[in-house]
């Protein structure tokens, strides 16, 4: 992610809502203060596709806007 960020290609990270303050810390120590993080409320460990489609299609506009962001 970091090296992505750096070459200038958007990445999103994924986290569930209690590693939020975590990710935001990550991003911050790792030279990205203004990383685009998407919060969910249910985390995608260990699920199907099927459940990961299902999980995570509410979250497609967020994750959309903060790949389209300008920094």
């Amino acid at each position: 992610m970091v090296a992505a960020e750096g070459e200038g290609l958007p990445t999103v990270m994924l986290v569930t809502e209690v590693l939020i303050d975590m990710a935001k810390g990550t991003a911050r120590v790792c030279g990205l203060p203004n990383l685009a993080i998407v919060s969910m409320s249910e985390s995608l460990y260990g699920a199907s596709r099927e459940e990961v489609a299902r999980v995570a299609a509410p979250y497609c506009s967020d994750v959309e806007t903060g790949l389209l962001r300008d920094l």
